[in-house]
């Protein structure tokens, strides 16, 4: 089998197996651990634009009814619509109206831009409709730069694990690798090996296992020598026995040629 043969039919090394097992099980915790994270972090930056609506809201109302223009800044609101209906009159303090809804948070769109708008219904002095919104912009950049740090995070996990993997099944693998060079070092002829190895169990195991079958071939070695010193035997003891009638007969035959 040539090289390149060779490489493509070889199975993965145990280290390898272990570092991507490693892998495969930090990427199951992580998945679940990150989709839950992930689902914390969506909900929790639309929970705070939330309540940043509901300071907004809180903070505008007081001043409806001198009207939209003697509303202050906060630091907090910047950015905040309000639009307010009252006796069938819709004013705004931006050239955005945001639309008609019931009273609580919802999400619409306005001229294909999204936003989330609290609205408040008030019965007191005058009834009234104010509704407070902010777009999500600022809200989807921060979540996305949180879910690239979630992303980050799970990724530098997972590679670690298999990293740490992959340092850890060298101490497993150890074993193994004596156990073949002890087993490599191993030639016909020689004395009885001694296999030994220390380590994890199955190595143990299996060394007993090599050590117990070299046992029992040195054993089938030792009988054939055995055998076959006695095959050499038998034939020297049955030339040597052929041999001696050759030579009397010989001894007669030139003895009665004499005569």
């Amino acid at each position: 089998m040539d090289p390149l043969s060779r490489i493509v039919t070889r199975t993965p090394s145990l280290r390898t197996r272990v570092a991507f097992a490693t892998a495969i099980g930090a990427a199951i915790v992580v998945t679940i651990v990150g989709t839950i994270v992930w689902g914390g972090i969506t909900n929790d930056r639309k929970e705070r634009l939330d309540r940043r609506l509901d300071e907004a809201a809180g903070f505008a109302i007081p001043f409806l009814p001198r009207g939209l223009d003697e509303i202050p800044k906060s630091p907090n609101d910047q950015d905040a619509l309000i639009t307010v209906r009252k006796n069938g009159q819709v004013t705004s303090n931006s050239n955005v109206i945001l639309p008609e809804m019931p009273a609580g948070y919802a999400d619409t769109y306005v001229a294909g831009v999204r936003y989330r708008v609290r609205t408040v219904d008030i019965r007191v002095p005058e009834p009234m409709s104010v509704a407070v919104g902010a777009t999500y912009d600022a809200t989807i950049t921060d979540t996305n730069n949180l879910h690239r740090r979630v992303l980050v995070i799970c990724i530098f996990a997972i590679g670690a694990a298999a990293v740490l993997g992959w340092l850890l099944a060298t101490f497993a693998v150890r074993p193994f690798k004596r156990l073949a060079e002890q087993t490599r070092q191993i030639n016909a002829g020689d004395d009885e090996p001694d296999i030994e190895v220390h380590g994890a169990t199955e190595a143990v195991e299996i060394g007993d296992a090599m050590r117990g079958m070299l046992q029992r071939v040195w054993k089938e070695q030792d009988r054939t020598k055995e055998a076959l010193a006695s095959a050499r035997d038998f034939a020297a003891v049955s030339s040597h026995e052929l041999r001696t009638p050759l030579t009397a007969m010989r001894t007669n035959l030139e003895v009665l040629s004499t005569l």
